[in-house]
């Protein structure tokens, strides 16, 4: 069974959304394992534009990348997602050993939470830990766009 992460996150009504997400993948999948939960600015600040809870997850399953991906997209709309209206976002960043989301080596809201999920983890293609991947963004990146902050996991009441 393919071991599978997903980002998580939402920026409006986000401990709502965020719970139901974790209810519906452990409903469905069984036992998570759940980062920390981080609040994130906005990638496009707007007058509309919220902060983000970005977490990751990980958990193993028998479903094909397709069957999950589709499940994903359902929670999505579930929680009442829309093309414009993101309460909700799960994305797959890796299917066992395939990564498909780029993003992870590239957003601090991703490689944090699972930096601190799954340290010891190599990611597939650079063979490092994503503790260390974490260490060399810091190293290489401005304060300002690693500005996370942690929420208090109690809010967001996530399963472990």
């Amino acid at each position: 069974m393919p071991e599978v992460i997903l980002a998580i996150a939402s920026n409006q009504d986000r401990e709502k959304h965020i719970h139901f997400a974790l209810t519906e993948l452990e409903t469905c999948y069984g036992t998570l394992a759940v980062s920390p939960t981080y609040e994130s600015r906005a990638q496009a600040p707007s007058v509309t534009a919220f902060d983000y809870h970005n977490l990751v997850v990980s958990f193993h399953t028998t479903q094909t990348h397709n069957t999950l991906k589709s499940h994903c997209k359902t929670i999505e709309q579930h929680a009442g997602r829309t093309n414009t209206s993101i309460t909700l976002d799960i994305d797959i960043l890796l299917y066992g050993d395939d990564i498909v989301h780029p993003d992870i080596l590239n957003c601090a809201y991703v490689l944090r939470p699972l930096a601190e999920l799954l340290p010891e983890q190599l990611h597939p293609n650079e063979r490092k830990s994503y503790a260390l991947l974490w260490q060399q963004m810091q190293a290489t990146q401005s304060k300002q766009s690693l500005q996370l902050t942690p929420i208090n996991s109690a809010l967001i009441k996530t399963k472990t």
